[in-house]
């Protein structure tokens, strides 16, 4: 598995409470052997992002440990719905209601003009 996968995957976890701020999360030869990543160095570049994210904190010799949990996804703004609304496709008509829409304003004026409902 590539260094931004294990990343990812971490986050998820974050994410997923697994950790709570203060502890310690898996330590590098349990990611080494969870992962499937050889050396120290792919787990130090799956960790960086999270540490520079500030979810994370290297103690140099005692782990790594959680300072934050991240943000849980924010629900869209109106402004994203109407923007996703704007972007729809207009509904679909069905040929059934175009019809009806066509023949019901000829009928009205067959109706006017005759006195008969066509």
């Amino acid at each position: 598995m590539d260094a931004s996968s294990v990343t990812n995957d971490l986050r998820r976890r974050l994410a997923a409470r697994e950790w709570a701020p203060g502890e310690q999360i898996d330590t590098f030869r349990m990611i080494q052997q969870k992962y499937g990543i050889s050396g120290v160095s792919g787990v130090q570049n799956a960790l960086a992002p999270l540490i520079q994210e500030g979810l994370l904190e290297g103690r140099q010799g005692r782990g790594t440990y959680v300072l934050r949990l991240p943000s849980p996804t924010p629900e869209p703004t109106s402004a994203e719905q109407a923007r996703a609304q704007a972007d729809a496709p207009p509904p679909r008509t069905t040929v059934c209601q175009a019809l009806g829409e066509v023949t019901g304003g000829i009928s009205t004026k067959l109706l006017r003009r005759t006195g008969t409902l066509v």
